[in-house]
């Protein structure tokens, strides 16, 4: 009796036998490919794995190494353009109240530069799209800058164009300015 010879009324425990009846007839060689066949597919997945928990690794291995090559570029563009660099990568604070609990804020700047007898926060940005000031994030970064270390302005450089943009934020908006309507 072959698997497919069963009736759809047969029993699980018919089905079973059948199985294992098959199974003790199967020719060596048969059982040879088939044990051959289930160890490369089992390589084959734990090399798919290895390969997808590495790319994560390697895209931000990237990443760095881009942001890297644009703190580098941005350097020489500061320096060529006049500012004199007063610390490279800078640790920064403020402090918020929240519900009247003292927060402590930590950041880090790329640069601080001087020029013209002003201080600067110079942020790098070394993609297409990050190095505009109407992204969203990139403009909150530099606002929570200028918090932070109470500088004359902040710099957006765009290593990516070689271009340096003098950014200031008022020192406060008006309450009705600063209200939003829905």
């Amino acid at each position: 009796m072959s698997i497919l010879d069963l009736e759809p009324e047969s029993g699980a425990s018919e089905l079973a036998d059948s199985w294992l009846d098959a199974l003790t007839h199967v020719d060596g060689r048969v059982a040879l490919a088939l044990v051959a066949f289930l160890l490369f597919a089992l390589l084959v997945q734990s090399l798919r794995l290895a390969w997808s928990r590495g790319a994560a690794a390697r895209r931000l291995q990237r990443h760095k190494d881009l942001g890297e090559a644009g703190e580098r570029r941005a350097r020489k563009l500061l320096e060529r353009s006049g500012y004199r660099i007063t610390g490279v990568q800078a640790p920064g604070q403020y402090e918020l109240l929240v519900d009247g609990v003292s927060q402590k804020i930590h950041l880090r700047a790329d640069f601080l530069v001087e020029r013209g007898g002003h201080t600067y926060v110079a942020e790098v940005k070394s993609g297409e799209e990050s190095g505009k000031i109407t992204g969203r994030a990139t403009r909150r970064q530099l606002l929570e800058y200028q918090v932070a270390f109470a500088v004359s302005g902040v710099l957006l450089v765009d290593s990516f164009s070689d271009t340096i943009r003098e950014v200031v934020f008022p020192k406060s908006l008006p309450l009705s300015r600063a209200r939003t309507t829905r």
